[in-house]
């Protein structure tokens, strides 16, 4: 079995009624968890009554002095009465051990297997930064928060610190890629907390279809180009190095939505097919472009409902604030001959329906959606991905065609 490199079989329990087979199993590979469709592949292979009733996956097989397998020392059973479950499996080095301990330390859980996902068992942005701050504080190696998006476990964040992280800062993650569907890019915008939230957003969209995660400037590359044209066209260089022709469906949230639109604009420009884009909770350029075009560490910006607000970096958190307010000030966009799903909050302060992204694309539809900037992408990601569902079939099936 090339998934398997070690394997011991052992009947466990007192009596007639409590008797199972049980399976001893050491994975193939160590840079990833055991494989979940493992049972399913045995199914076939083995006759029921020789099918164990309890898969165990350990880091490896305890040996006697001889070198065999000491039957003995394989651990009980976890839960007689559950069968076919697995069991975590515990850290392996003392590595491990030290990212375990600050693991269970943030997320306030008692035990924490080297396979288990960050994000599934409790983290969150503000978590995921605290993670990497302890690591690096502890151990003096540096993880970019990015890592979590490529994998969240502490066997995959031990391998990233072992091997180098420099093939993490890529600007563009992509989720799903052996999936045959259309693909959807997505800008999530979150230049300081990561944008985690994706991963649920690909998650709920299938694996079957490819969903390429676009980053900030300012998350994995310290320079944040001052205009939204600039952002997008970094972002579009980097989009055509992984795929070099379209069709492209993109989407965004906040400041990612408007480098989105951006980025639509300059791909149609260049004679590709963008057949829609997806904005979410971000309104449309003012079609000015006057911006404050001051250089300094203080800006004043007036919000939509004319509140005033006086920006002032002093650190690199406020920094990229700033500069993104800078940007979004200055971007002037213009039309674009694609169809814009517009994505707002049910408490997002604005009287015009389409966020003013009528006057630019081609055509539009508006789906309101509960909650807040935050919660929206955060809190209600199920209904976000039937929304974009919705949208890809309707960019991609020519039966939906607009």
């Amino acid at each position: 079995m090339p998934q398997v490199r070690a394997a011991a079989v052992a009947v466990r329990g007192d009596t007639a009624e409590t008797r199972q087979l049980v399976a001893y199993l050491v994975s193939a590979s160590d840079s990833g968890p055991p494989p979940a469709n493992f049972w399913s592949e045995l199914r076939p292979l083995l006759p029921e009554y020789m099918l164990p009733a309890l898969i165990i996956w350990l880091p490896s097989l305890p040996l006697n002095a001889s070198g065999k397998v000491d039957r003995r020392a394989l651990p009980a059973i976890p839960d007689p009465g559950a069968p076919r479950a697995d069991v975590r499996v515990p850290p392996r080095d003392m590595f491990e051990h030290v990212l375990a301990r600050i693991w269970k330390d943030l997320l306030q859980v008692a035990e924490v297997g080297v396979f288990d996902r960050f994000f599934e068992n409790g983290g969150d942005s503000l978590s995921a930064m605290r993670l990497v701050n302890a690591i690096e504080r502890e151990t003096g190696l540096a993880a970019p928060l990015t890592a979590l998006f490529v994998d969240d476990t502490i066997a995959g964040l031990a391998r990233v610190l072992r091997d180098g992280a420099a093939d993490l800062k890529a600007p563009i993650v992509n989720l799903h890629h052996e999936g045959t569907l259309p693909p959807f890019v997505f800008l999530h915008g979150d230049f300081t907390g990561g944008g985690f939230y994706s991963r649920a957003l690909a998650h709920q969209l299938g694996s079957e279809r490819p969903v390429l995660i676009v980053h900030p400037h300012g998350l994995v590359d310290m320079a944040i180009p001052e205009t939204i044209e600039a952002m997008a066209a970094d972002r579009v260089r980097a989009l055509r190095d992984l795929r070099p022709r379209g069709p492209y469906l993109l989407g965004g949230h906040c400041n990612g939505a408007l480098v989105a639109f951006e980025m639509a604009r300059q791909l149609l420009g260049a004679g590709e097919d963008v057949p829609a884009v997806v904005v979410i909770e971000a309104r449309a350029p003012a079609g000015n472009g006057a911006g404050e075009s001051a250089e300094g560490e203080a800006y004043v910006t007036v919000g939509p409902n004319g509140g005033i607000r006086v920006m002032v970096a002093h650190d690199r958190q406020s920094d990229a604030h700033l500069r993104y307010s800078k940007a979004i000030d200055r971007y002037a966009g213009g039309p674009c001959a694609t169809h814009a799903v517009i994505v707002r909050s049910e408490k997002l302060a604005d009287p015009r329906r389409d966020l003013g992204w009528s006057r630019l694309a081609r055509s539009f539809e508006v789906h309101d959606m509960p909650g807040d900037h935050v919660t929206l992408i955060t809190g209600h990601v199920g209904k976000l991905a039937e929304v974009v569902r919705a949208a890809i079939t309707g960019a991609f099936d020519p039966a939906e065609q607009r």
